[in-house]
């Protein structure tokens, strides 16, 4: 766990509404890439939440704490 529980809360929704935009935008193009893209980057987004860990959060913390 390397994000705080309001950072976490944030992400959740933003990523929630990243998702239910995506979703609409799919609806109404199916082939769309960037209702793809998107609904892959919300869905991301939702799962650093969730999970309270974020894979890039830990690399650059780890590197600025290497020097």
């Amino acid at each position: 766990m390397n994000i705080s529980t309001m950072n976490a809360i944030i992400r959740i929704a933003c990523g929630s509404t990243i998702l239910a935009w995506a979703t609409s935008k799919l609806v109404r193009k199916p082939l769309c890439f960037t209702g793809l893209v998107c609904a892959m980057c919300g869905g991301i987004k939702i799962g650093t939440g969730i999970f309270r860990y974020c894979p890039i959060t830990a690399l650059v913390s780890d590197k600025k704490y290497r020097r």
